[in-house]
């Protein structure tokens, strides 16, 4: 699991994960520690490969 959150703050980082799932390839879930709103990418096929997390970061960067 990989959680991160957008530099802009806790809604900004609700909109990512609104638009990285709206997208249709993935699907993020949210998740707050300590106020504070995180995206949560958790990788939990074996066929998961490398070409899929790099789909999914040009995805971040593009809506970011």
């Amino acid at each position: 699991m990989v959680p991160f959150a957008h530099r802009e703050g806790d809604e900004a980082t609700g909109t990512l994960i609104a638009e990285i799932n709206r997208d249709g390839r993935f699907y993020v879930t949210g998740s707050e520690v300590g106020g504070r709103r995180y995206v949560r990418v958790a990788v939990g096929s074996i066929r998961t490969t490398r070409a899929h997390i790099e789909a999914l970061w040009k995805l971040i960067q593009a809506i970011a």
